[in-house]
């Protein structure tokens, strides 16, 4: 199930690379100031759901740390990388504040999960962190 989200993800990153290089890309224009932060946030903060949904999903156990960093790193990671991609887009710039909203989105989605992982309601959601194996006998 695990390539089923590393399928998306790269979809997903696809998607957000074809925009970033398009010198007019077809989103809705500025519905209220900042409106472009907002979209930041949310595009980076699903792009860290489905990263996160991808290594819970995997055959991999991943300790907690990993589990919240390895999302948002990717996800930063990516933001850097678009912002770079886009400085060659004619009409295009590189924004910091874009950054800033990215790495706001990944923040906010692995709070999400945190805070979701506490509620029996919302825990249905999320598959369940792998056990830790069994140490070998010492004998």
């Amino acid at each position: 199930m695990a390539w089923l989200y590393f399928i998306l993800t790269c979809l997903y990153c696809g998607t957000i690379a074809w925009l970033s290089g398009q010198s007019d890309p077809p989103v809705p224009s500025e519905l209220f100031p900042h409106w472009d932060k907002v979209m930041h946030v949310s595009a980076f903060g699903l792009m860290t759901v489905l990263v996160l949904l991808g290594l819970l999903r995997s055959k991999i156990r991943y300790s907690r740390v990993a589990l919240f960093l390895l999302p948002v790193l990717f996800t930063v990671g990516f933001g850097l990388t678009d912002e770079f991609h886009q400085s060659f887009t004619p009409g295009r710039n590189v924004d910091v504040l874009d950054i800033v909203s990215d790495t706001t989105g990944a923040l906010l989605a692995q709070a999400w999960y945190l805070l979701s992982m506490r509620s029996e309601r919302w825990r249905r959601f999320w598959p369940p962190p792998k056990p830790a194996p069994e140490p070998p006998d010492a004998e």
